[in-house]
């Protein structure tokens, strides 16, 4: 009986011990500064821990990722910054799902990552750094939408530079976009394919971006309303934005709505959002009783 046990109990540390070492084996981490240097896994969809021996995940180090065999890539919540080429050439990586604990995108992140479809900005991340999302030239990009959560961080130089097939951009969330720098830019040239439509909330959050990009976005103000996350971006099209206690009437090209509902959005021009109150549902009155 003894043997029997000693036997399981062997075996079971066997194969702990076999795990252990094949998890370990697919992460280069530094425990002393609790950054993850390298990456030696199989690809396809990879989830990285928020501990490795014990010890959390803090820093993404530099050129982690790379390489054509990952195709969807999660942060665990533990993760505060990802170091210059963290995530790049990663040409097959469809999907990034980024924690609400990152603060720092350093440049030239996704760099050459031309299979991403969108992307969404944590809330707390106060710094992309320069080039951050760019494309090389001869690629053909898939990025179609990027949502920007509640802090506007401080951005690099054309960041999404070459992500000619970008439809919108969207800052609606954003609650500090006055006091964004008005050198920021989002591309730095002109040659995209379709021309990205930029949203944000108010009319003083736009002037920096539309006096640096001019005719390279299209500019539209929801006066206060948000995109769901199932919203449906078209390209020359203006999406429907939602806002509590209100009923989207149109798009219109005069703050003041004095001019006709717009059908289309032109590069350069600026589209203003109007909003109906909506009429409080009353109950129907009780109906009088007879004596």
């Amino acid at each position: 009986m003894k043997r029997r046990l000693c036997l399981v109990l062997f075996l079971l540390m066997l194969v702990t011990c076999v795990t252990a070492s094949g998890e370990a084996a697919d992460w280069n981490y530094d425990a002393n500064y609790a950054i993850l240097r390298g990456y030696n896994g199989a690809g396809g969809d990879v989830v990285v821990p928020a501990e490795i021996g014990g010890f959390t995940v803090d820093v993404i180090g530099i050129s982690v990722f790379k390489g054509d065999t990952i195709t969807s890539l999660t942060l665990p919540e533990t993760v505060l910054e990802l170091r210059s080429n963290a995530v790049a050439s990663c040409e097959k990586l469809a999907s990034i799902t980024l924690p609400q604990s990152l603060v720092v995108i350093n440049r030239m992140n996704f760099f050459s990552c031309s299979a991403l479809t969108e992307i969404t900005i944590p809330d707390n991340v106060t710094s992309i750094g320069h080039q951050a999302f760019k494309i090389i030239d001869g690629s053909e990009p898939q990025l179609r939408k990027v949502t920007f959560g509640k802090t506007m961080p401080k951005l690099g130089n054309q960041i999404f530079l070459n992500q000619k097939n970008l439809v919108a951009i969207d800052m609606t969330r954003c609650t500090n976009m006055e006091t964004v720098d008005s050198e920021q830019n989002f591309d730095g040239r002109s040659d995209y394919q379709t021309v990205p439509t930029l949203y944000v909330a108010s009319e003083n959050a736009m002037t920096s971006y539309k006096t640096v990009n001019g005719n390279r976005l299209i500019y539209a103000v929801t006066n206060g309303g948000t995109f769901p996350d199932n919203t449906k971006f078209e390209a020359g099209k203006l999406a429907t934005p939602v806002k509590d206690g209100y009923r989207f009437d149109d798009w219109y090209k005069k703050s003041n709505f004095s001019d006709g509902a717009v059908t289309t959005a032109e590069a350069g021009q600026t589209y203003y959002a109007k909003w109906e109150v909506k009429a409080e549902k009353t109950a129907p009155a009780a109906p009088e009783l007879n004596d």
